[in-house]
């Protein structure tokens, strides 16, 4: 590879690993988005020294891969990169003696063995695994296959580095020595796989996780950007990649694509990648396009049409929980603006379906309180206490969780009687949750 083509590349793997830590920053509350980001966090947290890379290489008697060696010289030594993040060198070296092996019982509250699971036999590895040695695949190879066949004295984690966890015990391994040094390979054996090629260099490893990455953020983000402002410029880098996953018939990126064209007011454009989305959806189109015609006509100012496609999916009875729950929050939106008279209805219906959403429940608390139906505001707090606060270690921090935000915004809107009447019921309940 040429020296100012690795540049090159190396250069557009850090601004884009920038762009991602950006977008995450810009938008707190929807961060971390893309698998493994809550392990790395888009960190690169410094370089590895040519004396300790030199004293690597004399040590295990390899010369490492060009491509990354230059990485942990020039970008980072461990950090973000695939799946759960790249290890630092010093980590990268495991001497294995025998093969993963995973067994997992599933037990009742009382102990009683619901289900068995594991992997199945592993080989019996002749010695410990060198990194010295050549690495023993030249094709993919699982320690399934018919009658274990490893050649004598060999390991089959010889000549590689553990570049990344994938997950369950499953890793990215980098070929260090042999014919096939510099590849990437797969170690899936945990999971019941094998061994087999993942990318024919390290730099080509990275970069196919950025692209992947950047359109797994753009996918996922796409329904929460807001209608106004400057979005992030991992946008921008990413839109040449979604473009080619929706062509290549990803949903997923025709549904971004539609809610882009939307929140720029292409509604043609973005009614056409509905239905572009629809025609390659494997479950539930018709509700999914309903969803996304519905977010086209609220940012189309639509409310009629909004509030239409959004009754007509929630007309469809079967599909996921989650796309009945965002027809009901378009329903609610519709509602809201039209100053329809079932909006209380349609906001009870929310609050019952999404019980997970502390957001939903106060809606409903506050509808509640409009109708003067004070102690049925505190009775749908009292019921959704958990669900609403289900990361919180103690009774106080739920009740608190749940009847704060409420108190503050009946102080808010002028409601000091309201607000009175559901902080003493806050105060009663903390004073038996201290008990």
């Amino acid at each position: 590879m040429a020296p100012h083509a690795l540049d090159e590349r190396l250069e557009r793997a850090r601004g884009r690993i920038a762009l991602l830590r950006d977008a995450d920053r810009s938008n707190p509350p929807y961060a971390r988005l893309v698998f493994g980001a809550q392990e790395h966090g888009y960190e690169l947290p410094g370089v590895a020294t040519e004396q300790e890379l030199e004293s690597f290489e004399r040590e295990h008697g390899v010369e490492l891969p060009i491509d990354y060696r230059a990485w942990l010289a020039r970008v980072s030594n461990g950090g973000a990169g695939p799946y759960y993040g790249l290890r630092a060198l010093h980590d990268a070296v495991e001497e294995r003696e025998l093969m993963p092996q995973h067994h997992v019982v599933a037990r009742d509250s009382e102990g009683n063995e619901l289900a068995r699971a594991g992997t199945s036999p592993r080989p019996v590895l002749d010695r410990p695994s060198q990194v010295g040695r050549p690495f023993p695949f030249d094709e993919p190879w699982s320690p399934l296959d018919e009658g274990f066949s490893l050649p004598d004295d060999t390991n089959p984690y010889d000549g590689s580095l553990v570049l990344a966890d994938q997950g369950c015990g499953m890793l990215s391994l980098l070929v260090v020595s042999g014919p096939h040094r510099g590849e990437v390979w797969s170690d899936s054996t945990a999971s019941e796989g094998g061994f087999s090629p993942e990318a024919p260099s390290f730099l080509d490893w990275v970069e196919a996780w950025l692209e992947r990455a950047l359109v797994e953020w753009v996918t996922k983000s796409a329904p929460r950007f807001p209608a106004n402002g400057p979005l992030p410029g991992a946008v921008t880098e990413a839109l040449p990649f979604v473009e080619a996953a929706a062509k290549a018939g990803h949903e997923e990126s025709w549904a971004a694509l539609a809610y882009l064209h939307a929140r720029d007011g292409r509604t043609e454009q973005a009614l056409a990648a509905a239905e572009e989305m629809a025609r390659v959806a494997e479950a539930e189109p018709e509700r999914r396009r309903a969803v996304l015609r519905a977010a086209i006509f609220r940012a189309a100012g639509d409310v009629d049409q909004w509030l239409a496609e959004a009754d007509r999916g929630l007309a469809i009875e079967k599909g996921w929980a989650s796309s009945r729950t965002a027809l009901l929050r378009e329903r609610v939106g519709a509602m809201r603006v039209k100053k329809h008279p079932g909006l209380d209805d349609a906001i009870e219906a929310l609050a019952a379906h999404d019980v997970w959403s502390l957001d939903a429940q106060l809606d409903c608390a506050r509808s509640r309180v409009r109708r003067g139906d004070v102690p049925g505001a505190i009775r749908r707090l009292d019921e959704t206490l958990h669900q609403t606060g289900v990361m919180l270690r103690t009774p106080v921090e739920r009740l608190e969780n749940a009847f704060l935000p409420l108190i503050d915004s009946l102080d808010r809107e002028g409601e000091p009687a309201a607000a009175a009447a559901v902080r003493a019921a806050l105060e009663e309940r903390q004073a038996r949750a201290g008990r």
